[in-house]
């Protein structure tokens, strides 16, 4: 099973991927660890985690990670908390999979 801190990791470099060259402030990378840490090692019912999961949801994950950050690019030249907290919103709404952070209780 993947390490809790390799997860946010990989997740974090996707997003990263998604923005391209654009900057993101640490306040909006401090949003992300708080939105998405704890998430990973979270049981949701009948789901288990995303870590116990991860080899199957990993890449479906990843490629909303890198929807984040493309979302978050495209609406300003510096991504910042609001910014990439509207993007994760947008993406987590759009992409309805009972998984996301957005669909937990």
């Amino acid at each position: 099973m993947a390490e809790q801190l390799t997860i946010l990791g990989q997740m974090l470099v996707s997003i990263g991927e998604g923005a391209g060259d654009i900057e993101i402030e640490e306040a909006a990378a401090a949003y992300l660890q708080g939105r998405y840490y704890d998430w990973i090692r979270t049981a949701q019912e009948g789901r288990g985690s995303p870590q116990s999961v991860w080899e199957d949801v990993g890449p479906t994950i990843l490629g909303r990670c890198r929807a984040i950050g493309e979302r978050a690019a495209s609406t300003s030249a510096v991504i910042t908390a609001s910014g990439i907290e509207q993007a994760c919103i947008q993406i987590e709404t759009e992409s309805d999979t009972p998984m996301c952070p957005i669909k937990q209780p």
